[in-house]
């Protein structure tokens, strides 16, 4: 039997036992590897000193009555002492207890200097004044923290973090609930140091803790031990009275092996660890359950640290959890073979879409979940109320697998918070809405009895329209067959929104949206809903006011520009012609364009033509334009193309990086018929080799050299089968694997969002979001490129297939010349190191910074989790430190906030694996967030991931449409992704920084989005492995030059290399790593290309080539990159597969000569010396020059033989695949 050494002030010290289980004995988070046990204890009677820590003889005296039990009483001069010891190195630590303080100021929790001290000023001091408020001090930093009430029993904790962050952040909690922070000018660890507790006033004290882990508990709880959960009937039901019967009940009153307890909302419950991703527990279930005919399921939970409305779950590991936040309940179904499946499932994650009022989850609250099924749905009631569109992905009932498989567990796994789970009861039969939502209170045993017929409306905002969803609460919900929902102005009669819909059988809800007339962001409105059955019978009506809605983002003006950028130049017009920085245009009558002349070329070879055919033959269109109007930051026009059946206006809009926006729209004269219509773009052959497309998504991309001779040349069907040049998707295996097929979410067709044809210097794009307005088919490709002669056609196949139509059509497009911008002078300083203008980005790499790590607490959070203050302090650090502040985020992932998130889900969530789609709404949303950051000098740069169209299916939002068979047809959002980063753009630039945008956009260079670019990131996505095809096998040349080139792109490129890091070669195999790094340089640095982050020899490219190439003054904004394929090269070999690009300035030059044999060559180059204006030269290979001049002296390289040069002609030796650096200079 345990023994204590107790002494108690007034007592005589005595020795008592302690009891078998103490009442407050727990581990931090379950997780003993990672984190180390709790230090001190205080509680219910007991002290306990460990052998690291002290802790001294309490004085006070033990009385009854508290938390726990027992309690420690203090009198004003009685405290608590508990030293730490002198080696302790913890960076982290949490006091905490419950209190009860007695009138007058007093000190709660005090951290003092060791006993050594020079300064015996306390580190942090907790205290209450007279007046009964709290605050906290902390390194000279204070915190007012509101009231702390005299005579009550309040939890509160303080942590110290200086765990992987630029600062000390001390965090006060109070009934579990965070109330403030400071950053003080102390760190951790503390050694030697000591904590006091009371003093100066009467203190009641329970449950002391000291941990070495940001504790996050609301209140102390108890260690589980081995035990299974108990089967028990509930203790009286005085809320039931249904036909249900209890067919089962887990109250957690004993423990469960693994899984700790803590207070639950009667009796105990059990807690389920937030920071283990793997702990779950499965609860055995009766033989004789049944899951095809009508059940509920009830439970209550209580999460310790997370509140839905303003914050998401801090304590990850990111990715551990993908979408859960509180713990799921799932429903374990066997079949005879003893497969297991789960038949029913519930979880929070972010797809969260509630329509109506918000349910609460936050710490001190328990929140109660009602799962009702009737053998075909889960309708899930949050606190007694049924919550319309519910959780999407949250709830699954499948009702197929109920045939085969029976229930035979409860599954309890692990969120991202630690929460309580109490109070689990399967009810077989219904229960009616009267009755869930007793239960939900029926241990303050209060009962509401709700409405026949709720109905919770929304505002849409941008879309002037309602969304109403409704459902019946009645017994007699399954009779409900069609509902009627009407929109007025508040407290009017006059209709100004209505629509209808049919309700499934036995579902007794729905949502519709209603669109509003008139529709004004300042009024108020009401929404009617009224149910009737199959024959027309009104059931339930019920008439609610639509809650008012505008957030602080709504319609913002955050990062729109309302003058021209640099680099671009202002947008200038004159008659027929409208140019923009190097771009000049010609329109003709129909409003489409006649000339298009980019960097010095024209592009056309002829004007662009919209054409189409009926039963007679050849439409005839009479064309009128209007005047070009120009404004600060676009031009528009507009025209009317008029025949005797269809008329076509044409509205176009271009902005100053030279996007053009068109939209057609077909307006019948009465009923019109057409049988074809094209829209051509014919180009200049001789300036468009190269051409590049991309499916929807990531799904594949077409890239490189367009076939040879005349005819058919490439077309968007036969991209979809992987031929012409197509390359695999990014989630495919290889590189440069011949595909057989992209993935095709179409539903009919072969439409694709973009095609780009051009050179390396210059090109032509189109793209769209969708084909909506054409007439999609399998027959005819959407889109070809057709050669004859001189000239190669860019062909839209908008109507292939007889069209009879009698309402108007729109089909939207943009087209935009390459390159958008100018490549900024110093571009190559923004990784290989700064000007004396451009101090460059250092590595990129920056983005995943540990300082970010607590600032955001996801590595996609859009706002500070823990607060601007925090986040502002980073910012701070960072810039003292000489960073460039890039915070990381993906285009597709992005955390927003959960209150806008659940208001807007249902537009911003794809259906494409629930990734983003960019909408009006949430371009504001995103420009509103981004501006905070760099209002306040947090950032200096954004690092965007996945940049490349996805699709989605929401015909409600817009984001795909019906086609006539009743299917949907996705859709892309290129064009709203645009104006997000041209948003973020102008944020840049109005808060005075030269923009830093880094998109990672993996095989889908996309000029529209490109435009708003600094950087662009290939590669990533497929692996180079020993003993397999490397770089120069797997990426064909001319795919670089298509999609790789800054000059033709207006950005600078980089690429993350592709070795496969979690090889066994890439660890041990050094030689091979040099090889592979050399031989994926070889290539990239012939185009004018670098690398970045650690997927290849490191060392090498960061410690040695980078310097070495700096040391040239590549970065230079005198330096002129001339590539191999350019009619003015610098230098030139006949050698077969040989290829060399230079770096060159008056007077030297740096040639990059890489052998693509595979045996070793000696390369005879000629050098064009007059264009150097050098007489004569000499050549050096710039690596072992560099080498040589390296004061880190166990940095390994083997130069190659040394180059010979004779009048214009340098001899240099290469080994197979790789590259050699030569300098060409005065003699």
């Amino acid at each position: 039997m345990l023994t204590v050494a107790l002494a108690v002030s007034g007592l005589a010290a005595q020795t008592q036992p302690a009891p078998a289980l103490l009442p407050l004995v727990h581990t931090t988070w379950q997780a003993p590897k990672a984190d180390k046990y709790t230090r001190a204890l205080v509680a219910a009677g007991e002290t306990q000193t460990f052998s690291d820590f002290k802790v001294t003889p309490a004085t006070g005296a033990w009385a009854e009555g508290g938390p726990l039990g027992k309690h420690l009483t203090l009198k004003a001069d009685e405290r608590i002492t508990v030293e730490a010891p002198a080696k302790w190195a913890s960076k982290v630590l949490t006091v905490q207890a419950q209190v009860k303080a007695g009138d007058g100021a007093g000190v709660i929790f005090e951290m003092q200097p060791g006993g050594n001290a020079k300064d015996n000023t306390p580190r942090w001091t907790l205290s209450r004044d007279a007046d009964g408020k709290l605050s906290l001090q902390a390194g000279g930093e204070k915190l007012e923290a509101g009231a702390l009430p005299a005579n009550a029993w309040q939890h509160v904790a303080v942590t110290i973090d200086a765990n992987n962050v630029p600062m000390t952040i001390v965090k006060l909690r109070v009934d579990g609930r965070e109330v403030g922070r400071v950053f003080p000018n102390f760190r951790l660890p503390m050694s030697g140091q000591r904590l006091v507790v009371g003093g100066g006033a009467a203190l009641h004290v329970d449950g002391l803790e000291l941990a070495e882990a940001a504790r996050r508990t609301y209140a102390p709880v108890d260690q589980g031990h081995t035990g299974g959960a108990k089967q028990s009937e509930r203790r009286g039901q005085p809320w039931f009275r249904g036909s249900a019967t209890v067919a089962f009940a887990a109250t957690f009153e004993e423990p469960i092996a693994g899984v700790a307890q803590g207070p639950g909302i009667n009796g105990k419950a059990v807690l389920m660890n937030g920071r283990d991703a793997e702990m779950r527990t499965d609860i055995a279930l009766p033989a004789d359950l049944d899951m095809n005919s009508p059940g509920v399921l009830d439970f209550f939970i209580q999460p310790l640290d997370w509140d839905n409305r303003n914050n998401l779950p801090a304590n990850t590991p990111p990715g551990a959890f993908v979408d859960r936040i509180v713990p799921v309940l799932k429903i374990i179904g066997k079949n005879a073979a003893g497969e297991e499946k789960v038949l029913a499932r519930w979880q929070v994650d972010r797809g969260l879409n509630f329509l109506g009022e918000l349910p609460d989850f936050h710490p001190g609250k328990w929140t109660h979940i009602t799962l009702p099924w009737d053998g075909n749905a889960i309708r899930p009631y949050y606190d007694g109320k049924y919550v319309f569109g519910g959780n999407r992905r949250g709830v699954v009932y499948d009702k197929a697998a109920l045939k085969t498989f029976k229930p035979v567990a409860l599954r309890l796994e692990s969120g991202r918070v630690s929460t309580l789970v109490d109070e689990i009861t399967w009810y077989q039969g219904t229960l009616t809405s009267t009755e869930m939502t007793v239960a939900a209170r029926r241990f303050d045993r209060t009962l509401e009895e709700p409405v026949a017929l709720s109905v919770a409306p929304q505002v849409l905002l941008y879309y002037d329209a309602i969304r109403v969803g409704f459902t019946v609460n009645r017994g007699d919900y399954a009779k409900a067959a069609t509902a009627a929902v009407r929109i007025y102005e508040a407290g009017g009669k006059q209709v100004v929104g209505e629509a209808a819909t049919a309700i499934k059988p036995g579902l007794g809800s729905g949502t519709v949206i209603v669109p509003v007339r008139d529709y004004r962001d300042q009024a108020s409105y009401d929404a009617e809903a009224v149910v009737m059955d199959a024959q027309g019978a009104v059931l339930h009506q019920a008439r609610v006011p639509v809650p008012v809605y505008r957030p602080s983002w709504y319609k913002t003006t955050q990062g729109v520009m309302t003058k021209v950028p640099a680099p671009w130049t202002a947008i200038e017009a004159k008659a027929e012609q409208v140019s923009c920085w190097s771009s000049v245009y010609k329109v003709g009558d129909d409003g489409l364009l006649t000339s298009v002349r980019t960097c010095g070329e024209e592009m056309l070879a002829r004007p662009m033509q919209l054409a189409a055919e009926n039963a007679a033959g050849k439409v005839a269109f009479t064309a009128k334009r209007s005047a070009i109007a120009v404004d600060p930051v676009s031009a528009q026009w507009s025209a009317m193309l008029n025949s005797p059946q269809v008329d076509v206006r044409v509205a176009a809009r271009m902005e100053f990086d030279g996007m053009i926006k068109y939209v057609l729209t077909l307006t019948p004269k009465g009923k019109a018929t057409l049988s074809n219509m094209t829209l051509d773009v014919p180009l200049q052959n001789r300036l468009a080799p190269l051409h590049h497309a991309i499916s929807l998504g990531s799904e594949g991309s077409s890239a490189g050299a367009l076939a040879a001779g005349e005819g058919r040349v490439w077309d968007s069907a036969s991209a979809y089968q992987g031929k012409n040049g197509s390359l695999p998707p990014a989630s495919g295996s290889f590189a440069g694997t011949p595909s057989t097929r992209w993935k095709n979410p179409l539903a009919v067709g072969s439409f694709l969002p973009m095609l780009w044809v051009g050179s390396e210097e210059r090109g032509f794009c189109w793209f769209a979001d969708n084909d909506r307005g054409w007439t999609p088919t399998n027959n005819t490709p959407a889109i070809e490129l057709l050669r004859e002669k001189d000239t190669l056609t860019l062909r839209l196949n908008l109507i292939s297939e007889t069209l009879e139509f009698d309402q108007p059509r729109t089909i939207t497009f943009g087209v935009i010349p390459t390159p958008t911008k100018p490549l900024a002078a110093d571009a190559r300083a923004w990784h290989r190191g700064g000007t004396a203008t451009n101090k460059g980005m250092g590595n990129i790499g920056g983005a995943f910074d540990s300082h970010w790590g607590p600032v955001v607490g996801d590595p996609f959070g859009i706002f500070p989790l823990h607060g601007w203050d925090l986040a502002q302090s980073a910012g701070k650090t960072m810039k003292g430190f000489g960073k460039t502040r890039v915070l990381y985020m993906s285009a597709y992932w992005m955390n927003e906030r959960l209150e806008d998130w659940y208001k807007h889900a249902w537009e911003w969530e794809g259906t494409n694996g629930g990734r983003a789609t960019f909408t009006p709404s949430y371009v504001d949303y995103l420009a509103s967030e981004f501006g905070q950051w760099f209002d306040r000098d947090i950032l200096d740069g954004v690092y965007i991931d996945e940049v490349y169209p996805t699709w989605d299916s929401r015909v409600e939002s817009g984001s795909g449409y019906l086609l006539p068979n009743g299917k949907v047809q996705p859709s892309t959002s290129l064009f709203q992704e645009r104006e997000f980063f041209k948003r973020l753009w102008g944020v840049s630039v109005a808060n005075g920084k030269q923009p830093l945008i880094i998109q990672h956009m993996t095989g889908t260079m996309v000029p529209p989005l490109v435009s708003f670019a600094s950087v662009t990131l290939d590669g990533e996505g497929h692996w180079i492995k020993k003993g397999g095809k490397d770089f120069m096998d797997c990426w064909p040349l001319e795919r670089i030059r298509a999609m790789n080139l800054g000059a033709g792109g207006g950005n600078y490129p980089l690429w993350i290399p592709m070795l496969a890091e979690d090889s066994e070669a890439f660890k041990t195999d050094l030689a091979w790593r040099r090889n592979a790094t050399r031989n994926t340089l070889g290539v990239l640095l012939l185009h004018d290309v670098w690398l970045m982050f650690d997927r290849a020899d490191s060392p090498f490219i960061y410690r040695f080539t980078g310097p070495a190439l700096r040391s040239f003054d590549i970065a230079e904004p005198d330096i002129v990159f001339t590539g191999y394929w350019q009619n003015n090269a610098v230098a030139r070999t006949a050698t077969d597969d040989v290829r060399i690009s230079t770096y060159h300035k008056e007077g030297k030059a740096l040639l990059i000569v890489t052998n693509f044999k595979r045996e070793a060559a000696t390369v005879d180059v000629k050098v064009d010396l007059k264009a150097l204006k050098l007489e004569a030269a000499t050549a050096a290979d710039l690596e072992a020059r560099y080498h040589a001049g390296m004061k880190d002296t166990k940095f390994s390289f083997t130069p190659g033989a040394a180059p010979t040069m004779q009048n214009d002609t340098v001899q240099v030796p290469v080994e197979a695949r790789d590259y050699r650096l030569i300098v060409i200079e005065k003699k």
